[in-house]
């Protein structure tokens, strides 16, 4: 592969990276648009203190230390592969190679991911830019770290990849 195209293929992989989420705001931005026209009220009028400085504030500090676990986990992993492979150590490179997130772990990330997200549609905003804009950066943010911890996660596929790298024979059972 040329470095061209290998160049070429990072930036679509990137952009893959960024695009999702950013689809995914923009979904939500929607949802919360519609809810407001269809006057569904999901708060109590006078509630948003309580739900602003408690219950968001206590759930996004518990996702942001989640967060932070697994993309250290991720990322250790992710370097333990790569290493393996810039020294030749195929021992060490078959211990890791098929380490990945276990399903729970992603479930409790996602459950948290759609407690925020709904804990910021229960509240009120006076000025409709205000709540897209909002919404818009609460599902970046959430959505984000969520895509780049799946890219970290296999090793083989994604914007951090090893792949062109791995001896042929090292990737058979």
């Amino acid at each position: 592969m040329s470095k061209l195209a290998n160049k070429l293929d990072k930036l679509l992989a990137l952009g893959w990276l960024v695009f999702w989420p950013v689809v995914l705001s923009g979904v939500n931005v929607a949802v919360w648009f519609w809810l407001r026209k269809a006057g569904i009220s999901l708060y109590i009028a006078g509630d948003e203190g309580v739900m602003t400085s408690g219950t968001s504030a206590l759930l996004f500090t518990i996702y942001g230390l989640l967060t932070a676990l697994i993309c250290v986990t991720v990322w250790n992993q992710w370097e333990a592969v790569q290493s393996a492979v810039k020294t030749v150590d195929e021992a060490k490179f078959r211990e890791y190679k098929d380490k990945r997130l276990p399903l729970p772990l992603k479930l409790v990330m996602l459950m948290f991911s759609l407690f925020i997200v709904f804990a910021f549609h229960l509240m009120t905003y006076r000025n409709v830019l205000d709540g897209a804009y909002t919404s818009f950066v609460v599902a970046m943010a959430l959505s984000l770290p969520w895509f780049v911890i799946m890219d970290l996660d296999n090793p083989f596929t994604g914007y951090w990849n090893v792949k062109g790298k791995i001896p042929p024979e090292w990737m058979k059972d």
